[in-house]
């Protein structure tokens, strides 16, 4: 008789976990309906963010194809040093955790996201035409850049078996909170995607936000102590601020622009 081999055994095997000296860490920002998180993740040494994400941490097929192949970190994104925050504005620290993938909206890279130096050339190649591209995943909508290969054959894309498409240049809102808002990197979830299309402009939805946001705001107060027309103090006119129609602060007293 043969040697009875425990399957869990032959799991392990084939679906071995990588040693530390074959990973490299990312910085990354993982949003979910319920979460932001902002912590760590790994990438094998000459894969990028957007191959592990997709793939997991795999280095291609095993020799023996009638065992049980487990590839780490394919439907869960496993975090490390991770602050996240809740809802409620509650925040956690969790030194080891795990998100599962089909939960989360996008993956926004912070830093360490490409193969170091003498890595597979392939993934370093960047090409040169861009679609500007609006991605909306409720309750945010990411605006950014992508390879114009990739929207030429988005219909496979789409249908393919990734479940993360690559975005640059990104701007995010609504803007979140206790991190930036714009990411070099990001990659989005085809499952959760509302709709996906050309934008019809260069400005980034943060920029249309914060110019929205700064026509909204009031003008500042001026620097002069008192009014040209009347002499009354600026500071008295502060205290119970009058407007003109066009936004213009006005003298309490004589009703004259404060300019």
């Amino acid at each position: 008789m043969g040697t009875r081999t425990d399957p869990e055994v032959r799991r392990e095997d084939n679906g071995r976990h990588p040693r530390l000296d074959e990973m490299r860490q990312v910085g990354v920002v993982v949003c979910t309906r319920d979460l932001t998180a902002v912590g760590y993740t790994h990438c094998l040494d000459v894969q990028r963010l957007l191959d592990a994400l997709n793939k997991g941490l795999d280095r291609g097929p095993v020799a023996d194809h009638t065992t049980v192949r487990v590839v780490p970190g394919r439907d869960f994104l496993p975090l490390t040093y991770t602050k996240v925050r809740l809802p409620g504005g509650d925040q956690k620290y969790m030194e080891s955790t795990h998100v599962r993938k089909a939960n989360i909206l996008f993956v926004a890279e912070i830093s360490g996201g490409q193969p170091e130096a003498g890595g597979i050339r392939e993934l370093m190649k960047v090409t040169k035409k861009r679609v500007r591209t609006e991605v909306n995943v409720p309750p945010y909508h990411l605006v950014g850049e992508m390879h114009a290969e990739i929207w030429e054959q988005l219909a496979d894309h789409l249908e393919g078996h990734d479940k993360f498409l690559p975005l640059t240049s990104v701007g995010v809102t609504p803007e979140l909170v206790g991190v930036e808002s714009r990411f070099d990197f990001v990659a989005v979830n085809k499952d959760r995607v509302a709709y996906i299309r050309e934008s019809n402009g260069s400005t980034s939805a943060l920029e249309t936000e914060k110019s929205r946001k700064a026509r909204k705001r009031k003008p500042e107060a001026p620097a002069a102590t008192g009014c040209l027309e009347c002499g009354y103090p600026v500071g008295q006119s502060l205290r119970w601020p009058t407007y003109s129609g066009d936004g213009t602060l006005l003298c309490r007293a004589c009703r004259a622009p404060l300019s």
